[in-house]
This record gives structure tokens, C-alpha cells and sequence, in this order.
């Protein structure tokens, strides 16, 4: 919940078992047989929700652990690089282009500069593809229909979580303004290209499947 903390933190033992844990998956026969890779990407809880020194020191420990197991040979890396916002990107053949962005980096910098800069090279991955398809990978999604896109009950939490949502007030929802402003930029290059076959996200913990109805959606 809080990213991997260091060796000498007490919590450091539980957060490397929860990591190792989804690692071990990789280490299946039938991943082996496979050949199945894994990407672990960041999201806000991997950043212990703190943008600077201290977020980029968790994602740093989570890269060097699973780095590690890689060099050990397990299918597994870390994309983008830890405390770079991306994009990175796995080419799958001359079919698929897999393109991995930080979205926490996004939402909890104050650096509207860099902000931009990170916007050449998505276009630049989404114009250079080629004939491939796009699966565009994040940990916030694009679309919601659960409780980060602002659907909850007013009766929870005495309306305050609702009211959050309404607002905006609450960074890692779908309306507030830094995560507005990503989506708009996003769409804006989906545009100018074309939009990916698929984005996926997970920053809701449920199952969706949502299907656009437009280039913007």
C-alpha cells in the first residue's frame, strides 16, 4: 500500500512478500512453457503517495528487486524507469505495441513543464507504430464506471467521498483537474494518430470492460 520501503524499514518484510508473491507467478511451469513476460508498472501506492525524494526511493527499491529476479531468470522488469513518468515501451512483433505510462507521476508532480515534455514522446510511440495495434497501459484508467470516476453513493462516508468526487477534490479520481487535464491531453493525440485498440488501467480494483463509441472515447 505504501510501495516497498527500505531494508532497514520494519515494514520492508511485509511490503518485498506481497511483491515477491505476484513475482512467483512467473515462476510457474506453464509461464516457462509460454514464454509469459511481466511488466510491473507504479502506481500511486508504489509512489507511497509522496511525489520527490522519498516516492522515487520506493519505486528505485521496487526496480532493484525486480530487476534482480530478471537477472535470475524470471520473465519479469520495470517500466517506465523508476521515477520517470515514460512512456515505455514493448513492441510484441510487427502486431502489437505495448506503451506503459506512470500516471501517478502524473497526477501527484506541480512540474506543468515536464508535464508537457512527456506528452512528445506518447505521440511520437503512437505515430510511430506502424501497423501495430496500441495497448496503452497505465495504472489510473481512462473511463470509469466505479468509484474513481465519481460513482458513489452520497450515503457513504456521510457524503464527503461524494462530495469529494463532485468537486474534483480527490486527486485520483477521473475529475479531478490534473487527472482531467491528462485525459484531454491523451485525447488530443488519439486524434492526431489514432486511438489504441485497448487502454488498460487498474487503479479501481474491479473488473471492466468499456467500449468506446468514438475516436473520443
Amino acid at each position: 500500500p505504501v510501495g516497498l520501503r527500505d531494508q532497514t524499514d520494519p515494514g520492508w518484510a511485509q511490503d518485498s512478500l506481497h511483491l515477491e508473491a505476484q513475482i512467483d507467478v512467473m515462476r510457474s511451469p506453464g509461464a516457462r512453457t509460454n514464454r509469459a513476460f511481466a511488466v510491473f508498472l507504479p502506481g500511486n501506492h508504489d509512489w507511497g503517495h509522496e511525489f520527490g525524494a522519498v516516492g522515487e526511493a520506493r519505486l528505485r527499491n521496487q526496480e532493484t528487486f525486480i530487476e534482480r529476479r530478471r537477472k535470475a531468470g524470471i520473465n519479469v522488469s520495470y517500466l517506465p524507469d523508476a521515477g520517470s513518468p515514460g512512456p515505455g515501451i514493448v513492441d510484441i512483433g510487427e502486431r502489437t505495441r505495448i506503451i506503459i505510462i506512470d500516471t501517478a507521476w502524473w497526477l501527484l508532480s506541480p512540474n506543468d513543464v515536464e508535464k508537457e515534455r512527456l506528452m512528445d514522446p506518447v505521440l511520437v510511440a503512437m505515430a510511430s507504430r506502424g501497423q501495430r495495434e496500441i495497448i496503452l497501459v497505465a495504472h489510473h484508467p481512462f473511463r470509469s464506471a466505479s468509484s474513481h470516476g465519481g460513482l458513489q453513493a452520497f450515503w457513504k462516508t456521510i457524503g464527503i467521498k461524494w462530495l469529494l468526487n463532485k468537486s474534483g477534490a480527490a486527486l485520483q479520481d477521473l475529475n479531478s483537474l490534473p487527472y482531467r487535464d491528462f485525459l484531454e491531453r491523451l485525447t488530443i493525440i488519439f486524434e492526431r494518430t489514432r486511438p489504441p485498440l485497448l487502454f488498460a488501467g487498474g487503479d479501481d480494483h474491479v473488473l471492466q470492460v468499456l467500449e468506446g463509441l468514438n475516436e473520443r472515447e
